[in-house]
């Protein structure tokens, strides 16, 4: 594989050798993001040399376009860990699974993948993540081709409202997701959406 020293590094020209001896082919245009599981978005030449010399780390190459892999790379490298962290264009809360909390306008989409607040990310590269922490996901996200988001559910609404309602100044009475609450000490419910009848129809 001949690669061009970008951050991370891209592929320009592929050996037909190169193809038969990699887990899945390989392209021009290719984005070698990570080996050994480490991103090499922040590496220079001799760094991602160096990593090369380590025997059986395996080699993650992503088609362009994958946004998701750069953005969990960086993610990675923080040092700062939030509960409720920017990946790219979408804001997660490190639930299990990851829910959604905000979109930013510019990124409808991760991948091939359409986000919509309160879905959660359930499936990445093939694999059912919706238990994983957060190191977990992000080093899964980093060599993964495809993400898939599950739809929104009432909880997972809930659970997306709530985070951003800790984002923001707060008022009194509040909407969270579908309850609107006076914080009082305990909180008070003051009203409901109609949907709220249909998960808890004893409610009043």
């Amino acid at each position: 594989v001949k690669l061009a020293w970008t951050k991370p590094p891209s592929v320009i020209h592929v050996k037909p050798e190169a193809c038969s001896d990699s887990e899945e082919l390989v392209c021009p245009g290719d984005i070698l993001v990570a080996v050994g599981g480490q991103y090499t978005g922040g590496l220079n030449r001799h760094d991602v040399l160096a990593l090369l010399l380590s025997p059986g780390d395996k080699l993650a190459f992503v088609p362009p376009g994958c946004d998701h892999c750069g953005a969990a790379g960086a993610a990675l490298a923080r040092r700062d860990q939030a509960e409720v962290e920017w990946i790219g264009g979408i804001q997660l809360l490190w639930s299990n699974p990851a829910t959604v909390v905000q979109v930013s306008e510019d990124q409808e989409r991760m991948g091939s993948a359409k986000v919509t607040v309160g879905g959660t990310l359930t499936v990445v590269g093939g694999q059912d993540i919706s238990m994983a922490d957060r190191t977990q996901v992000l080093t899964q996200m980093l060599s993964a081709r495809q993400i898939q988001f599950s739809a929104a559910t009432f909880d997972s609404k809930l659970r997306a409202s709530a985070a951003l309602a800790l984002q923001r100044p707060g008022s009194d009475p509040e909407w969270v997701g579908s309850f609107q609450f006076a914080w009082t000490s305990p909180p008070r419910l003051v009203d409901f959406s109609v949907e709220v009848l249909i998960h808890i129809p004893q409610i009043e």
